[in-house]
């Protein structure tokens, strides 16, 4: 019982350290609108107003926004794991229990960083960086880990003209999320990024994206994304820049501070299923 209790404070100052590292104060919760790529077409009643492919913003009004291409100025980017458990329990909005939900990591600056996640495990049970044996690795391990998907998270300033769901024109700039998959779109546009720093040493907050995405086919259909620098528009970091910038950092903070006390619960709910089960083989042995 001293082993286990000694391994117990030793993971929970570690857990801890995470906790503080990404503790904010958990006052009014923000909502920041979400940018997706349609997958089906979008109706009014018999009037197609979006097809697949296009983007989806929502408008921070409950409503919706649709256009085939959008206008994108980036503040900040990071990763994530999320893995989708179809017999897992989980509450909706209206207090009902239904089958089927999601684990989330902490959202990361680097994807060589350890990612706790909300089921008391890292990576949503992804190990860190490339399996070198991963033909060696049972079938249903490459299953579980194909399962557990690496997503590039977006947050800043879409300008987007397009209709609403009743098919009304539709023009504003407003603060976004965009998660996009890691295998395709997300990886696109980081290296676009991540080019267009090396190449031509531009802050790629101070310069607008055009994204048109475009249909890839292959074991599966999915979307890419065409990304082109905006000739001509420059944009300057100032106060009201600053002012959003903080407002995504604290967003991000207050995300990963309730992943980690899901982290931190998940942990200590395993450890006392450790000492449990101890306690009834010591039964067991008398």
């Amino acid at each position: 019982m001293t082993a286990l209790a000694v391994q117990s404070d030793a993971e929970a100052q570690y857990l801890q350290s995470i906790a503080d590292q990404f503790a904010q104060d958990d006052t009014a919760r923000d909502v920041i609108p979400r940018v997706r790529i349609l997958r089906d077409n979008v109706k009014n009643g018999a009037d197609l107003v979006a097809l697949s492919g296009e983007f989806s913003v929502d408008d921070g009004m409950a409503g919706k926004v649709y256009a085939p291409s959008i206008s994108f100025r980036l503040y900040q980017q990071y990763f994530r794991y999320k893995r989708y458990d179809a017999d897992a329990l989980r509450k909706t909005r209206d207090g009902e229990q239904v089958k089927g939900s999601y684990t989330h990591s902490v959202l990361i600056k680097s994807l060589q960083d350890e990612a706790p996640s909300d089921d008391g495990s890292f990576q949503c049970g992804r190990p860190v960086g490339y399996i070198r044996n991963w033909k060696d690795l049972p079938k249903d391990e490459q299953e579980f880990i194909k399962a557990c998907r690496q997503m590039a998270i977006f947050f800043g300033e879409v300008t987007i003209s397009g209709k609403d769901q009743t098919g009304s024109p539709v023009d504003m700039t407003l603060p976004v999320e965009m998660e996009l998959s890691n295998k395709t779109s997300g990886r696109t546009l980081v290296n676009f990024y991540k080019e267009l720093w090396n190449t031509k040493r531009a802050s790629p907050n101070a310069v607008s994206v055009s994204l048109t995405p475009h249909e890839v086919k292959g074991g599966v259909t999915f979307f890419d994304l065409t990304c082109k620098i905006e000739d001509g528009v420059q944009h300057q970091f100032d106060d009201d820049a600053i002012a959003l910038m903080q407002r995504f950092t604290d967003y991000v903070g207050n995300i990963n501070s309730k992943v980690m006390e899901k982290h931190k619960s998940a942990m200590l709910d395993s450890q006392q299923n450790v000492v449990d089960e101890y306690l009834e083989l010591e039964v067991d042995d008398e």
